[in-house]
C-alpha cells in the first residue's frame, strides 16, 4: 500500500471491484460495501466497479458517491446504449458524476 501514497500525487490509483458480480476469495473485491470501506480508510478517490450491480441497483452508484468518493463503472451493460443513458442522467448530479467505460467492440 506505500506504492500506492507514493503514486497517488501524480495518478489517481481507485479500488477496482467485481462488486459480488463474479465470486472470488477476496472479501473485499467481492462486496461493493468492502470497497467502499477500503477505499475511504486508504485515501483513494474512489472506486471502480462492475456495471452490472449498478445497472440492476442504481441506488448503489449513491451509496458510493454519499461516501465522498468518485464512482467509475466497467462492464458489458455499458455498451448498451440504454444503459449508458440512463447512468448519464441518473448519476451525473454534484458533488461527484459517475463515470462509464465503453469496451471497445
Amino acid at each position: 500500500m506505500y506504492l500506492t501514497f507514493a503514486k497517488q500525487d501524480f495518478y489517481p490509483v481507485f479500488f477496482l471491484t467485481e462488486s459480488g458480480h463474479i465470486p472470488s476469495a477476496d472479501a473485499i473485491a467481492d462486496s461493493l460495501q468492502e470497497a467502499i470501506h477500503f477505499a475511504r480508510n486508504w485515501g483513494l478517490p474512489g472506486i471502480i466497479a462492475r456495471s452490472q450491480p449498478l445497472v440492476i441497483c442504481p441506488n448503489l452508484v449513491k451509496t458510493v458517491k454519499s461516501s465522498d468518493l468518485l464512482c467509475i463503472s466497467w462492464g458489458e451493460l455499458n455498451d448498451q446504449p440504454e444503459n449508458a443513458i440512463v447512468s448519464l442522467t441518473i448519476y451525473n448530479e454534484p458533488p461527484y458524476p459517475i463515470q462509464v467505460v465503453f469496451n471497445r467492440a
